[in-house]
């Protein structure tokens, strides 16, 4: 079975549901090292998708159905929300950049946003393990439905020259999603402020990821590899740190229905090359496709609310005319 991606990238913020499982000795939320929770986690599918979330990066935005934030700390900060119920600081996540279609060199500015209030969860239950860098999780909807979900206002991105888009506040709805031009190149320098709402104002600058160009696996002419579920992959790639560009991760991520296990990992970039252990590719299905992106988050403040600010770009093949993407055997 083929999972496919998720409309948005749920570098996230969702909660974990109340049988969350972590193989690693650290408890809640995934180790120091865990994925991105968004960064908290790049998006889930309909039912939602786990996230790990690491104090470095905390997480990514939600899905339009919710992406799932790994963890149990009680802050909902570097851990994310308690077992998909409550936390005591709201959680929040902005997320813009280039998304790359499949086997498509066609691209757009796309971005979103999603805000949990400090005393409601997300409408998801997940179990999740995490596997160094990485979190798998197989969500499920909650007994009880989220309530409406808090907004930030009007949200604008801006590099103070051809960039000025605005996502629109919907009271008592999640934020929709904003596709424009012109698309994003890597390195532009964009301004993100909300004008407040339940979710007090806010502002961040954060650098848009230079392309990450994936060398191994091998891909094809539509940017399509193939790696064994039975073996680690090893992604190797330029290293964007010798171009001088810091805080760079690469996000990995694919997202699947209720009842089927999803992944998210965050991985440093400084060496030129990642690896995804076998023992968490095990547990997706033949047929799932990894979704690549190059990451960089910044963490603000509002009022009661920690946000997640990211930024991302599409990995590509070494000529940059094809998304990269890695299917699972």
């Amino acid at each position: 079975m083929r999972i496919a991606f998720a409309a948005l990238i749920g570098l996230g913020v969702a909660a974990c549901g109340s049988a969350h499982h972590d193989s690693s000795a650290a408890a809640g939320g995934g180790a120091s090292a865990a994925g991105t929770g968004p960064t908290g986690g790049v998006g889930g599918a309909a039912a939602g998708s786990a996230a790990g979330g690491s104090p470095a990066t905390s997480g990514a935005a939600g899905s339009a159905a919710g992406a799932a934030l790994g963890g149990t700390a009680t802050t909902g900060g570097s851990g994310g929300a308690a077992n998909g119920g409550t936390a005591t600081t709201g959680l929040g996540t902005v997320q813009f950049g280039r998304l790359l279609p499949p086997a498509s060199s066609t691209s757009t500015f796309d971005a979103s946003a999603r805000f949990y209030a400090p005393t409601t969860g997300t409408g998801f239950d997940c179990a999740a393990e995490t596997f160094g860098g990485c979190n798998v999780s197989v969500c499920t909807a909650a007994a009880a439905a989220a309530a409406a979900p808090p907004n930030a206002g009007n949200i604008t991105f801006s590099d103070g020259q051809a960039i000025n888009l605005m996502l629109a506040a919907m009271p008592g709805q999640q934020y929709g999603s904003l596709s424009a031009s012109p698309p994003l190149l890597g390195g532009e320098i964009i301004t993100v402020t909300a004008a407040g709402a339940d979710v007090p104002a806010f502002s961040a600058t954060v650098a848009v990821p230079l392309v990450i160009r994936l060398t191994s696996p091998v891909l094809d002419m539509n940017g399509l590899g193939t790696s064994p579920r039975d073996q680690d992959l090893v992604l190797t790639f330029d290293n964007r740190a010798s171009d001088g560009e810091t805080g760079t991760q690469l996000y990995v991520q694919a997202s699947a229905p209720a009842g089927f296990a999803s992944i998210q990992c965050t991985l440093p970039t400084d060496s030129g090359t990642a690896t995804i252990p076998k023992a968490a590719l095990g547990k997706l299905v033949a047929g799932t496709d990894l979704l690549l992106l190059a990451t960089r988050t910044k963490q603000v403040v509002a009022g009661d609310y920690s946000v997640s600010v990211v930024s991302y770009i599409s990995a590509m093949n070494p000529a940059k005319s094809r998304a990269a993407r890695i299917q699972l055997q």
